[in-house]
């Protein structure tokens, strides 16, 4: 059975890029290009990884995982989040972004697609 992923990004060209990606890499892949919409869908779909933008246009991203976090049926699923606005700070590598007290990998736009490919792996594992 293949591992769940949600990508939640305003930019299609980003969802469609690691929609192929991450289905190539034997994946099953939900896109969102909304909060409400991520929200949803990950109550519905049950992803084993959500990977979140932080600058959505209903809401921000980490509001998102605030309430996708405040649900037991979601509280347990792990959170990459991936922005334009996150710090870099070694082109593209991961670093950390705080919600509520929880650490969560952040990786900056663009990003490294190997080191992403990694952390993803390792957050699935």
């Amino acid at each position: 059975m293949s591992k769940k992923i949600l990508v939640t990004d305003d930019n299609k060209r980003i969802t469609d890029l690691l929609g192929k990606m991450l289905s190539m890499k034997g994946y099953e892949v939900l896109t969102a290009e909304s909060g409400q919409e991520a929200i949803m869908k990950a109550q519905s779909f049950a992803p084993d990884l959500v990977i979140m933008d932080l600058m959505l246009p209903d809401m921000q991203g980490s509001d998102v995982v605030r309430e996708l976090k405040s649900q037991p049926s979601c509280a347990a699923i792990p959170v990459i989040f991936l922005s334009g606005i996150a710090e870099d700070t070694d082109s593209g590598a991961c670093s950390t972004l705080q919600v509520d007290g929880v650490i969560y990998k952040s990786f900056a736009k663009p990003f490294d697609m190997d080191k992403f490919s990694r952390e993803i792996a390792r957050v699935l594992s």
